[in-house]
């Protein structure tokens, strides 16, 4: 009896605990992400010349796109953002910093200004089907339900991580190594212990019945 409250215990311990270190690894990431946006924003300058647009930043070398080059001009999580043809070099220029109005009025003079991007379908399929996994891994009783949900889990949060670091390594608002890397590092880190906790526990279970 005293076993089986031990475990009951332990399983809404993990109900509780799992979503609380999540939210707070996202939380925690969102407010590096925040912090690191405003300093950049603080640190960038935009000028406009006769022949294109240049991004200087304190630290990093000077950015410029020729209005012949600019292969994409849009809006983009508050941002406006400026890409040549080639996609090598980008400039995302804040909607709060001053002069944004006569920057986009010149620049749309060289340039259509292109549709938001939106949420894609498949985007939205994919974090479904994600959602579904990990509800599968805390509430299947069945080593043979939890396996392959996890599994499942685990690749779409790998595809997710591929794409979030690109973002956050290779985006406009580029964040940081060691934020980056710490931020999927603990999510991965609670993912695992999490699954490793459920199998573990079913595991012991199954030896026991």
């Amino acid at each position: 009896m005293g076993r089986l409250s031990a475990d009951s215990d332990l399983h809404w311990l993990a109900w509780l605990a799992g979503p609380a270190i999540l939210s707070a690894v996202i939380y925690a990431t969102v407010l590096a992400f925040r912090e690191t946006l405003r300093r950049a924003e603080r640190e960038m300058v935009f000028v406009l010349d006769n022949s294109g647009i240049v991004r200087g930043r304190s630290g990093y070398p000077d950015v410029k796109i020729a209005f012949s080059e600019i292969g994409y001009l849009r809006d983009e999580l508050g941002w406006l953002v400026v890409g040549s043809s080639d996609r090598r070099k980008k400039i995302a220029i804040p909607k709060n910093v001053n002069g944004v109005d006569v920057i986009r009025a010149e620049l749309v003079k060289h340039h259509a200004l292109s549709p938001s991007a939106e949420f894609p379908p498949k985007s939205a399929a994919l974090t479904t089907i994600s959602i579904v996994s990990w509800a599968a891994v805390m509430w299947f009783h069945d080593l043979r339900g939890v396996v392959p949900a996890a599994v499942i889990a685990l690749t779409l949060l790998a595809f997710a991580s591929r794409r979030l670091w690109a973002l956050l390594r290779r985006g406009p608002r580029r964040m940081p190594f060691g934020v980056s890397f710490g931020s999927l590092g603990a999510v991965w880190l609670t993912a695992i212990l999490l699954i490793y906790w459920r199998v573990e526990r079913l595991w012991e279970n199954t030896v026991h019945s």
